[in-house]
């Protein structure tokens, strides 16, 4: 991904489950790398990493203690250092994983969560108010079966979620969905004062079907070209794009 920093790369991996996560940085377009440096946060698929305005780096992963619980930690150098880990989501009832980190106009900061206890739970959120220190208890979004949202700013701004439909029971996730809010939504404290429109994107047919780890961009044009992986008619997974206007 590429950040602010005059043309530098920067690539985080996503180790095994409550490993440690490593950066590594690059001058020229990702030809050439440094050597891996380590982070001080344990955990699996670690969110994309975030620039916040004020030039502070965010980084988020998860992994198992009592429940699924996501950390977080933060660096004001550039990542040359970083803070201690401290939770970003943490509650008795989920199994939160899969942070997507979104700063919103006014300086706060809120992380989507997927709650992976398989039975189709809401897509869940909690918001940051001193740049990721510190997190509010998680409260729910109307966004149902919410597995791996990834959010972001449309041009317009609305806010845009990508994401995999799991509604729980036998047969796991066949659906591909996008959903549409807006800030107020994501700082309100109630589910029913949310506003999220739903929208199908893509139906997994195969009888093991998996599909929804996506990834989307705005053009200048108003296009949204999103990517995900989907089994589907192919023996084997494969990338399928969407071209939409919404």
């Amino acid at each position: 991904m590429r950040l602010g920093t005059g043309g530098k790369l920067y690539e985080v991996p996503e180790n095994q489950r409550a490993a440690e996560n490593r950066i590594a940085f690059s001058d020229d377009n990702g030809d050439h790398w440094s050597v891996w440096q380590p982070l001080p946060l344990r955990g699996i698929v670690p969110s994309r990493l975030l620039e916040l305005r004020s030039g502070r780096w965010l980084l988020s992963a998860h992994r198992p203690e009592a429940h699924l619980v996501s950390y977080g930690i933060h660096s004001d150098d550039r990542g040359n250092s970083w803070s201690p880990e401290g939770v970003l989501a943490q509650d008795a009832r989920y199994e939160l994983c899969e942070a997507s980190l979104l700063e919103l106009p006014g300086g706060e900061i809120a992380a989507l969560l997927r709650e992976n206890s398989f039975v189709g739970c809401d897509c869940l959120k909690t918001v940051s108010r001193d740049g990721g220190v510190s997190w509010s208890s998680v409260t729910a979004l109307p966004i149902p079966g919410c597995h791996r949202p990834v959010a972001g700013f449309l041009a317009d701004g609305r806010v845009l979620i990508t994401y995999r439909f799991y509604q729980g029971g036998k047969a796991g996730g066949q659906n591909f969905f996008a959903a549409l809010t807006d800030v107020a939504s994501l700082l309100g404290s109630e589910r029913r004062e949310a506003d999220c429109r739903l929208i199908p994107i893509d139906y997994d047919g195969a009888e093991h079907s998996d599909l929804g780890y996506s990834g989307w961009v705005e053009f200048p044009d108003g296009e949204i070209y999103i990517v995900s992986y989907i089994v589907d008619d192919h023996r084997h997974a494969q990338l399928r794009g969407y071209a939409v206007r919404w």
